[in-house]
Parts: structure tokens; sequence; C-alpha cells
């Protein structure tokens, strides 16, 4: 992105996120890779900020943001063998890991939340 970015170009990305927390990173992350086993990682806050850095934007502004989100949006269209293991594990969350990923039930449905970001980079004039 950077590379066909002018100098002073905007580049605005808004994507999933995790937030600072090591479990909730660790346990989305998983629950992603089951979901889409081409997915790499869903990145914190501040990973957004040095990645876009180190492409040589300044960062005019970051947002995070949640969403609270069926458990069917890592279920739908997966193979039956990975529903299984991530039911398996949103089963076995005690009450702190739960209440970290806002776990609740509406109609007979689970949500958790979802986090996401938005980060906007100024590309240098170099």
């Amino acid at each position: 992105m950077r590379r066909v970015l002018r100098p002073g170009g905007r580049i605005v990305i808004d994507d999933r996120s995790v937030p600072e927390d090591d479990f909730i990173d660790v346990t989305l992350n998983r629950l992603d890779r089951l979901h889409d086993h081409s997915h790499v990682r869903q990145y914190r806050p501040g990973a957004w900020e040095r990645l876009l850095q180190e492409a040589g934007c300044t960062v005019e502004a970051l947002e995070p943001y949640t969403q609270q989100r069926p458990l069917s949006a890592f279920t739908s269209g997966v193979e039956p063998e990975s529903v299984a293991e991530i039911e398996r594990i949103i089963a076995g969350l005690n009450e702190t890991q739960r209440a970290a990923l806002n776990l609740s039930e509406k109609d007979g449905e689970v949500y958790l939340n979802h986090w996401y970001a938005m980060v906007v980079g100024v590309k240098s004039d170099e």
C-alpha cells in the first residue's frame, strides 16, 4: 500500500483488531484461525500504529472500537470439526474470561465482542 501512495497521501485501514490484553489476543486469534485457516492475526492498536510508522507514515488517527456479534460470525460456513472446537473453547471459559469477551446470550444465541481499529496514516514527503 505504501508503494502506491504518493508523498503526503493518506491510507485508511479499518480492520479487525484485539485490545491490549493477552487473553483476548490469544483467544480471538485462535477462534479466527479455526474460522479461516488463512488467518494470520488480528493486531493490537499499538501494532497497527507501529506497522504504519515502520512503513514511513505518520499516524494521524487511531480509533479502536467494538461491536458485539454472534458466535455464528466464527462458525457460519465452517467445517464441523472447527465449529466443534470453537464451541468447546467458548464452553470452557471461566467467568472472568467470559466477562473479558463480554459473552452473553440473546434469543438463544451466544454473542461476544469483536474488536476493530480504524487507523489513518500519512505517507512522509520523502
